[in-house]
């Protein structure tokens, strides 16, 4: 697709590049080198969340009012660098999504979402270190409450049982899959 047909590039995320300017700005220039300096969009930093969150706001773009017909970018990037410990867990990845209207993917408008202010994994600003704080069991245990917290309000919301009988595909963030096996260590 041509450079000027994108409307809105928005980035989630887990850290930002270097703290000082967002990972948007670094992708404009790729747009502003041709001429395509009318974007909406921004970082969504937010642990894992971020991609999640900047999914969802372009979709919310292209059904409003303000949405002028371009399409949107969403870059969902996750950077996690653990201490020895958790080497295993220890990752990067990115992966960007063209947003277009009749898409093949829907997403189901209802859903659940269950968050928490807690300290089960974090990354303060003026840490010198390069690695998160994590508890790796309190985050499994977070997210087991959380999931099972969205699986009940999400069964009301759609007035079934089991969620597997409602749905064709689910699909599941899970990071902490191998800390259940190594809470003990």
């Amino acid at each position: 697709i041509p450079y000027d047909a994108v409307g809105r590039l928005e980035v989630g995320t887990e850290s930002c590049v270097d703290r000082s300017k967002s990972i948007k700005t670094f992708l404009l220039r790729h747009f502003e080198a041709h001429g395509n300096t009318s974007k909406e969009g921004v970082d969504n930093t937010n642990a894992c969340y971020g991609g999640t969150a900047a999914l969802f706001n372009s979709i919310a773009w292209m059904q409003s009012e303000a949405w002028d017909g371009r399409y949107a970018i969403v870059v969902a990037s996750d950077i996690a660098s653990y201490t020895p410990r958790f080497h295993f867990s220890s990752a990067a990845a990115a992966v960007a999504m063209l947003i277009t209207p009749n898409a093949r993917v829907v997403l189901e408008p209802k859903r659940a979402t269950s968050m928490r202010d807690t300290y089960d994994f974090h990354k303060p600003v003026a840490d010198v270190q390069p690695f998160a704080h994590l508890d790796g069991p309190y985050s499994v245990q977070c997210y087991l409450e959380g999931f099972k917290h969205c699986s009940n309000i999400l069964r009301d919301k759609l007035g079934v049982d089991k969620l597997t009988e409602a749905m064709d595909y689910m699909v599941f963030h899970s990071p902490n899959t191998c800390l259940l096996y190594t809470s003990d260590a």
